[in-house]
């Protein structure tokens, strides 16, 4: 139903902004955290993934603010930061999940389906080659440089899969220790709203 889409939305931006924030900053830049604003950018369709992605302030609280910036903007930009999370949301919480592909440590590409269970507590990778996942808790960075996968013949395979702007990964606390999850997304705006939410 609406209503509890709504609450599985809600809960999920809740969870962004508290946990994952983190994961949205980058290069260490003063004026702001990165976010997805616009799928439809040009620069896009140039290939320029970062096209996608604006620095902006969330909240009046963040250091290094950007004084210029007026609070109508912040809440433009935040209004389009739950927008994303919401469709992230939508789209992870509903069976089957997220179609993506799988490319595990021998460089073979699986087909899958990555989802996110409604209390928003577990990650789940089903496919040909069975299910994984982890609980979200214990996920500790998510990356989108194949060689961060710590297996650098990894970083030639996505290349040669032309699949460097679709690329990500997990890395996260297992029953056996770290481990790691490398995905093949469908799109760059995909991947993008992928390392923003996660």
């Amino acid at each position: 139903s609406f209503d509890n889409a709504a609450a599985v939305a809600m809960a999920l931006a809740t969870w962004v902004q508290q946990f994952t924030l983190r994961c949205c900053c980058v290069d260490g830049g003063d004026s702001g955290t990165e976010i997805v604003t616009n799928a439809e950018d040009p620069r896009m369709k140039e290939g320029d993934v970062r096209g996608l992605v604006q620095q902006v302030s969330l909240s009046s609280g963040l250091p290094g603010q950007d004084q210029s910036v007026s609070a109508e903007d912040r809440q433009r930009e935040k209004d389009k930061f739950y927008r994303l999370v919401r469709e992230f949301a939508k789209v992870t919480t509903k069976a089957p999940g997220e179609p993506c592909q799988v490319l595990d440590l021998s460089g073979q590409v699986h087909e899958a389906n990555f989802s996110i269970d409604k209390s928003l507590n577990f990650f789940t990778v089903r496919g040909t080659q069975g299910a994984s996942g982890f609980e979200l808790t214990k996920l500790s960075e998510v990356f989108r440089d194949p060689s961060d996968a710590g297996h650098p013949d990894l970083a030639d395979r996505v290349q040669e899969l032309n699949a460097k702007d679709q690329f990500v990964g997990v890395a996260y606390t297992g029953a056996e220790g770290p481990a790691s999850m490398c995905l093949i997304l469908r799109s760059s705006y995909e991947r993008e709203r992928f390392f923003v939410c996660m």
